[in-house]
């Protein structure tokens, strides 16, 4: 409670930070502009002073998420928070990903096309250092470093590599392979078919190739960067080499024992930032010709896990090569997501397959493969493990094998090589500035070269009435494929479904496919192009056929037909569209899986009971509109909730993974077993649709009066079962307000619960991590955050865009150049 050493004195760092500091070796000046909701507008006479002054001033907001994200990336968690640290180390280790991350950085350094971004990663970690320096002067540092003891270390280039990363591994990385297997060996192979996997049948492309052009053809470069990883795929691991890294501060003292249960959440830290694999995301670009003003518009809401602080920065960086808005990583030095004077863009993932297992046979540390037994390299990886209630550390040694397949990864008491896209040394901080700097979407193609991984779903559009959709990166070229079974006269082959016979050379990676060849859409027919993760094409693209080079992990199809359904009305109704209707689209709450699952799985087949009838009224009146204010939508999710955990509990033999049962595998289940077929039966829990609807809905029912105590359905009010609940990665005591959500788990608008439980009801904890619109005809920006930008629980912008603006579905409304009034902090170079 010390005012100016304890817990408390965090306070007296909640406030934006001002004044004029001179700052020498850096060239210029960056002044910085705070507006009333505490994001920083920078606006610097050179390009390394303005990501000087953006590197200072995200330290200043975000010190302790920066540091949380770098140390996952460098598999050195455990050294800041300790044993709930481990985990994420050992897997980080076992990968490599810390040496992908080195290797990265001296490339950088070495090539004189990457000069630009080398200084402007030197600039930026400039920045995060003075600012720890100032803070450890003022006695400023964030209040998480108070309560464990500890103290941050220097910030290196190295670190903004790996920030990012950890959201390549979190939107790329992917062990579904291994729950499939399992799937396998308990129903056999035909299970795949059943669900569905290689046909994706039921669901909404993205985009036609009757309408594609090879993006070689619109970007000028029909050659673009060749990423010189090996064939089998290993990353740049040296023989026997000890953790790479700097050494840890030495702590300021040991926490409070109540400290360590609180940590126990930082375990699987990188998932559940960017919130696994159901998450995902929307896009969407209009077409100026169906736009009132004449000029496209771009929309984003990407959809990640609601942490605390959020996982986005919102910032305007004006310098002479940059000026953009929108949102960026912390620690992080250039916009991700928004726009600049003439361009507008957006991600979403793109879902595929960049992770594949391989089951080799061993003999000790020999493995065989290509018709002899090799040896593998042994290295051994030192975690320095911090112990909060003495402030000391201790070492553990981990033992790690490389195969020429790649690491090795023991699951399930198995060993398994595996090979990762994300492991390849690539330089998207390049695209990153090269997009920044565009001003056509040519360029902003052009600057594509660059992007490897995570494959994302890009939209952009220029003020030249120009728009596009590219999918563009690494997709890897598998050999050697083998045939799994025969499914009504169709061979099933593994395209990476689950682990190959890495011995026999099953499923090799031969490279990646051609950038110059991979399909994209170049102002198309279409009024406008869409994506929400679902399958990215329909149709075979020059021999490209979408089910043998995307992947197989895509997201169901009912955000992406929610959206075309309205945007196809609202172009048929109006012709033009607004950047009101916009926004009506990115919040709306109309769940098309809901009305699938209860009319496909449920409804057919339960009692004619008054909750039953109560749902028919409900879809008949309003189309499974999720809103806080009715009923309806809490009997609803927890009968389909109830259902899918039976169902997966059915096929997999335990609850574990159960994010992996898409609803469209489930329904394809469902309506193969509504035929009368056997197998499908078989998979049904009880083995009867009848049976297994009404258990459902009597455990639904249970549930929902433990939760509100009362049996009267009217009573059931969703908003106060169904809520926003984002999370301090550590400290629950740190959590934002709770706040009744609508929304299902497919609306646009998406709100799926973390768990369904008569006791903590069904808290939202991902959704729209941004929701972003931005119409080209004018300077005008559009954005919406979950939280603040301050990091710290006593300032004023800890959580004010979150509740004022964000669940309330409203936006922040900026026109370009948005630096008002006088500058609050000035940064002044001295050469």
């Amino acid at each position: 409670m010390d005012p100016y050493h304890g817990v408390l004195a965090s306070a007296r760092g909640s406030g934006l930070a001002a004044g004029e500091y001179r700052v020498e070796g850096i060239p210029g000046e960056a002044r910085v502009y705070w507006d009333e909701h505490g994001v920083p507008h920078i606006v610097a006479s050179s390009d390394e002073a303005g990501v000087y002054a953006l590197g200072w001033v995200s330290a200043s907001l975000r010190l302790f998420q920066m540091d949380l994200l770098r140390r996952v990336g460098e598999g050195r968690l455990a050294e800041l928070v300790g044993s709930a640290g481990l985990d994420n180390d050992r897997f980080i280790r076992s990968i490599g990903l810390h040496y992908t991350i080195e290797e990265t950085w001296r490339q950088i350094e070495g090539r004189p096309e990457l000069s630009q971004l080398r200084s402007l990663l030197e600039a930026y970690a400039r920045g995060v250092n003075d600012y720890i320096r100032y803070a450890e002067a003022h006695n400023l540092l964030p209040i998480e470093y108070r309560v464990l003891g500890q103290k941050p270390e220097a910030w290196r280039p190295e670190d903004t590599i790996a920030v990012a990363k950890v959201i390549t591994l979190g939107l790329a990385w992917n062990d579904e392979d291994l729950v499939l297997e399992r799937l396998v060996e308990r129903w056999g192979p035909q299970i795949i078919a059943y669900l569905d996997i290689p046909f994706w049948a039921n669901t909404t492309t993205q985009a036609r190739c009757s309408e594609a052009v090879p993006w070689g053809n619109v970007s000028g470069k029909p050659n673009p960067y060749d990423y010189n990883s090996p064939t089998a795929g290993t990353p740049p691991i040296p023989a026997g080499a000890h953790a790479a890294g700097p050494a840890a501060p030495e702590p300021s003292g040991g926490a409070s024992g109540g400290v360590l249960g609180w940590l126990e959440g930082l375990k699987g830290l990188w998932a559940s930032l960017t919130g696994g694999p159901m998450l995902a995301s929307n896009n969407w670009v209009v077409a100026g010709n169906y736009t009132a003003s004449g000029k496209p518009i771009v929309a984003n809401d990407p959809h990640l896990q609601l942490s605390v602080p959020p996982i986005w920065l919102l910032v305007e960086l004006d310098t002479p090569s940059f000026h953009s808005m929108g949102a960026l990583f912390p620690g992080t030095p250039l916009v991700v997501i928004g726009r600049n004077r003439h361009l507008a863009w957006g991600f979403t993932n793109v879902m595929g397959d960049f992770t594949d297992y391989y089951r080799l046979k061993w003999r000790g540390d020999e493995y065989y493969f290509n018709g002899s037994w090799r040896r593998a390299s042994v290295r051994v990886e030192e975690i320095r493990v911090y112990d909060p209630y003495t402030g000391r550390y201790r070492v553990e040694e981990l033992r790690v094998l490389d195969t020429q397949l790649g690491p090795v990864l023991e699951r399930g008491g198995e060993r398994y090589a595996v090979r990762w896209a994300g492991l390849d040394v690539s330089f998207e901080l390049e695209f990153f500035v090269e997009l920044n700097n565009a001003s056509t979407v040519r360029e902003a193609l052009e600057a594509q070269r660059w992007f490897h991984s995570p494959i994302q779903n890009f939209v952009v559009a220029d003020d030249r009435g120009n728009i596009a959709y590219s999918p563009l990166g690494g997709y890897p070229r598998r050999v050697n494929l083998p045939v799994l079974t025969t499914w009504r006269g169709v061979e099933i082959v593994n395209r990476g479904y689950i682990p190959f016979n890495g011995s026999a050379g099953e499923g090799l990676w031969r490279g990646y496919l051609p950038k110059e060849r991979l399909p994209i859409l170049y102002d198309p027919p279409e009024p406008f192009v869409a994506t929400a993760n679902s399958k990215p094409w329909s149709g075979s693209c020059w021999g490209l056929r979408d089910s043998e080079w995307v992947g197989w992990h895509y997201a169901d199809r009912y955000r992406e037909e929610r959206i075309v359904e309205m945007l196809g009305e609202l172009v048929e109704s109006k012709g033009r569209l607004s950047v009101g209707d916009i926004m009506r689209v990115q919040t709306d709450v109309h769940d098309l899986s809901v009305a699938d699952y209860l009319e496909t799985a449920l409804l057919p087949y339960a009692p004619d009971t008054d909750a039953a009838r109560m749902l028919r009224r409900w879809i008949e009146e309003t189309g499974t509109l999720m809103d806080k204010e009715r009923p309806e939508p809490a009997l609803a999710l927890a009968w389909l909730y109830e259902y899918h955990k039976a169902l997966w509990e059915h096929l997999y033999g335990s609850g574990d993974d159960i994010s992996f049962l898409r609803f469209h595998y489930a329904l394809s289940i469902v309506r193969h077993a509504a035929e009368g077929d056997q197998y499908a039966l078989q998979l049904i829990p009880g083995g009867s649709l009848e049976k297994a609807a009404r258990d459902a809905l009597a455990r639904a029912v249970d549930l929902l009066r433990a939760y509100y105590g009362t049996s009267n359905p009217e009573d059931w009010v969703y908003g106060r079962i169904h809520y926003y609940n984002p999370r301090h990665p550590a400290f629950r005591a740190l959590d934002y307000e709770h706040v009744p959500a609508s929304g299902g788990p497919y609306t646009v608008n998406v709100a799926r619960p973390a768990l369904v439980d008569p006791e903590e009801g069904m808290p939202v904890r991902a959704g729209p991590s941004i929701r972003q619109v931005a119409p080209l005809a004018s300077a005008d920006y559009y954005i919406s955050l979950p939280g603040g930008e301050s990091g710290s629980p006593f300032s004023s912008h800890y959580q004010d865009i979150y509740l004022d603006y964000w669940t309330r579905g409203l936006y922040i409304h900026y026109t370009l150049p948005a630096a008002t009034g006088q500058p609050q902090l000035v940064f002044t170079g001295g050469g």
